[in-house]
């Protein structure tokens, strides 16, 4: 295999896929590792459908084996192990696309629902979405039952997988969904994927390349489209945009992404979040008053913030969903600041659900304008209980960063240690610097457990750890005293004199202590707790 490769050429994605499950195109280990959102996910998915061009692939070619210790698996799906192809091809620039694409088109591992980072697969294409809705890539959420109307990815190129979905669209009377899914299987087993070749034995050129190609700064935004078509006469879309976020510096909000200040843009103005694009936003900002509301966000932003620091959240670090966030001030806005404070208890509720369920994964255009008017309905005083499902929710077994779930688990750790310990230290660093924050308490134990991960400066982590390797020597009272004040904090549910000494019986104390601490949490919140251990 490789053949490919000899010029610049546009295979198809079936052929493109073959190619890595075969070991012609190999992911090295030294890319970093999967990274991507769910919307990033869906709308790759989403370009191919409409035939929008996703970039090309940059593989490095070589007859010479470099002793590149490459990746055995991709996601969840795990790769067969290649022969000793006469020609490597090692994909230099591309891995988030390949990775995307390898998982949702390639068969998906029965019985699987989640890679290891928590991500939901497979994705799914909606045959028959509702009227609006103009992304109809989908993500099943916890509970859900897969309507027959759900076609995963994963059919497309497998010709037994597609005649049994056809089947049982067939035998459910929705024969009128077939052509739709010839349409589907044509986009994608068609569409192609420019793949240039970088040819040399010269790994240092390689290199080189490599680092040139992933040190290119962020893509361009619509922020920046609007900016080039809207400056001039005094005004600069991004100088502005930069302008709030300084004035946001004082309360922790100023790492709030421009991606987020410019969807909360179009909420207020009820521009659609996700279509409108740049000529949405730029006929706002040749208006007077589209200029004027962009100059006034730092001032309807405050009362908005304060009211997320009441449910824990005390920056961008820490929230859950940036859509969240968006909900809440578009309703501030078109209802009034001073509304917020009276809905305080619905509002705390609707967070912590929307975060608990992963509400916002994977929302459609649709789904997104109908929450914006919830939220709004929500601050008006209306009953809100029956939109939503009650959140069932477990203990987490395995901590992963970016995972929603992870996240409400460390800011429910952070509320509370924080109460206990007088202060607001971990919220602080947890809405500054995100998951960033998050240390090892014992260095030689797992990094996955919850137990062994907290939110600590780095003045903090060296009194633990400079008591960690003493193994409790210096056991003064003033020491003792200070470390007693630490361990509150971070929720150890041990005495000082006892840290460190056990680590394994230390963790196992704060696991007990953290599930409990998140049981009563969630319960308070009306929601209900699953689990089958009797510790929690």
């Amino acid at each position: 295999m490789g053949r490919m490769f000899e010029t610049p050429v546009l295979p198809r994605l079936a052929e493109l896929l073959e190619e890595v499950r075969e070991g012609a195109i190999r992911i090295p280990e030294f890319q970093r590792g999967y990274v991507w959102s769910d919307d990033q996910r869906l709308r790759l998915m989403d370009s191919i459908w409409r035939g929008i061009p996703i970039g090309s692939l940059l593989v490095w070619r070589t007859v010479a084996d470099k002793g590149l210790r490459v990746r055995t698996q991709i996601g969840p799906c795990k790769l067969p192990q290649a022969g000793v192809p006469t020609s490597r091809g090692y994909l230099v620039d591309g891995v988030q696309r390949v990775t995307t694409l390898f998982t949702a088109l390639m068969p998906f591992p029965e019985l699987s629902e989640r890679d290891e980072d928590g991500r939901r697969w497979p994705i799914y294409f909606d045959l028959e979405p509702d009227r609006g809705d103009d992304l109809r890539f989908r993500l099943r959420h916890a509970h859900q039952a897969v309507p027959v109307t759900w076609i995963p990815l994963s059919c497309l190129l497998d010709d037994a997988m597609l005649l049994e979905f056809r089947q049982d669209l067939v035998d459910a009377g929705r024969r009128d969904l077939l052509q739709e899914t010839r349409r589907l299987e044509s986009r994608f087993r068609d569409y192609v994927v420019p793949v240039v070749p970088l040819v040399s034995d010269d790994q240092e050129l390689v290199t080189e390349a490599f680092a040139r190609v992933n040190s290119q700064g962020q893509d361009l935004d619509e922020g920046d489209m609007a900016h080039a078509l809207t400056q001039g006469q005094g005004f600069s879309f991004n100088e502005e945009l930069a302008t709030v976020t300084e004035r946001l510096s004082p309360v922790g909000w100023e790492g709030i992404g421009r991606r987020t200040l410019i969807a909360a843009l179009k909420a207020i103005w009820n521009l659609d979040v996700y279509k409108s694009g740049t000529r949405g936003l730029k006929q706002k900002l040749e208006s007077r008053e589209g200029r004027a509301l962009l100059r006034a966000l730092p001032e309807l932003l405050e009362p908005v913030i304060e009211v997320f620091r009441t449910f824990g959240v005390y920056g961008p670090g820490s929230l859950p969903y940036s859509y969240q966030f968006v909900a809440v001030l578009r309703a501030a806005h078109h209802l009034g600041a001073e509304r917020l404070g009276a809905a305080n208890g619905p509002l705390r509720k609707w967070f912590f659900w929307t975060t608990y369920n992963e509400h916002f994964t994977g929302m459609t255009s649709g789904q997104l304008r109908v929450e914006l008017e919830r939220v709004a309905a929500l601050i008006g005083g209306a009953p809100w209980q029956s939109w939503y499902d009650v959140p069932h929710v477990s203990a987490v077994t395995r901590l992963r960063a970016n995972a929603v779930r992870s996240r409400a688990a460390i800011l429910v750790m952070a509320i509370t240690g924080d109460a206990m310990a007088g202060d607001e230290d971990q919220r602080r660093l947890y809405g500054a610097s995100g998951t960033d924050a998050l240390h090892r308490l014992f260095a030689d134990e797992s990094a996955y457990d919850l137990e062994n991960r907290v939110l600590a400066s780095e003045g903090d982590m060296k009194k633990l750890r400079d008591w960690t390797r003493a193994a409790g020597a210096d056991s003064t009272p003033a020491r003792l005293n200070e470390l007693e004040m630490l361990l509150r904090r971070y929720l150890v549910g041990v005495g000082p004199t006892g840290f460190g000494l056990d680590p394994k019986g230390t963790l196992r104390d704060r696991a007990r202590l953290l599930r409990r601490i998140e049981r009563e949490f969630v319960e308070e919140l009306e929601g209900i707790w699953e689990s089958t251990d009797t510790n929690d």
